[in-house]
């Protein structure tokens, strides 16, 4: 009788298998790289600990792990390109589980891989090419790489000339984010009636964020001027629009004007 053998069986099938796999070129193994941690400093509370970091204006946060010793928050140099070619140098935050001090670790590898000050922001040049053409009204990134592309100067990314416009945006108009309390206050400011008759100042005006139900949250600004509310009271006819693209932060803006008498 014949007999096959499952040892034999499965013997052949791995020869095939050996086979093929030497046919095949290994994948491509990452290198590993081992990161020697040495105590730099010890801090007397998280606080300080976190304004030693933030001070120097290199790190940034990558990652947190808890373990019973106490959490580890570990920061990375951001003066290398990110997830391409990093800088090695790294540190990390150890909170000690048993008391309130903090311990700064650093690697033994110097900073390495920085982006030239070319490569991470505009020239200065270019800089002030843009303050100027702003101040003339033009503040599209679009217009800005037109004109410099017509005046033969380097032509930047334009990325980076979005990035400056915003910056030079809330140099001149503020933030545009504000919050219930910084509202209220410049409410406050606008209600004095002034002396000129076309200068604008504050009627009225609602601020309601306390709650965190978003039905109950109110926000109501109301704004004219000595001259219109005169011409107001002598008309019967009343137009009104709202529009969102006034403001940055989309709330509607409702415009109230009346029309002349004779009408």
């Amino acid at each position: 009788m014949d007999v096959t053998y499952v040892d034999d069986f499965y013997d052949n099938e791995s020869d095939s298998e050996s086979t093929t796999l030497d046919d095949d070129e290994p994948a491509p193994k990452r290198k590993l790289i081992r990161c020697f941690w040495t105590l730099k400093e010890t801090y007397e509370s998280a606080a300080e600990a976190k304004e030693a970091v933030s001070s120097e204006a290199i790190w940034r946060k990558c990652s947190t792990k808890k373990c019973a010793a106490g959490d580890t928050i570990h920061f990375r140099c951001k003066g290398g390109k990110y997830q391409k070619l990093e800088c090695p140098a790294q540190i990390y935050l150890q909170y000690h589980a048993i008391s309130l001090k903090v311990s700064l670790h650093a690697t033994n590898t110097d900073h390495a891989n920085h982006e030239s000050d070319s490569e991470c922001g505009l020239a200065e040049e270019t800089k002030d090419f843009i303050r100027e053409k702003y101040s003339e009204g033009i503040t599209t990134p679009e217009a800005i790489l037109g004109l410099l592309r017509k005046k033969g100067m380097s032509e930047p990314k334009k990325l980076k000339v979005t990035y400056f416009l915003h910056t030079l945006r809330v140099e001149k108009y503020g933030s545009s984010h504000m919050c219930a309390t910084e509202i209220k206050k410049w409410c406050e400011g606008k209600r004095v009636e002034p002396v000129d008759p076309d200068e604008p100042f504050l009627l009225a005006y609602h601020v309601c964020a306390d709650t965190p139900a978003f039905d109950e949250q109110d926000l109501k600004v109301v704004m004219s001027t000595k001259r219109l509310l005169e011409m107001a009271k002598k008309s019967r006819m009343i137009q009104t629009d709202s529009t969102y693209k006034m403001t940055w932060q989309g709330y509607p803006v409702i415009l109230i004007g009346t029309t002349d008498k004779n009408m």
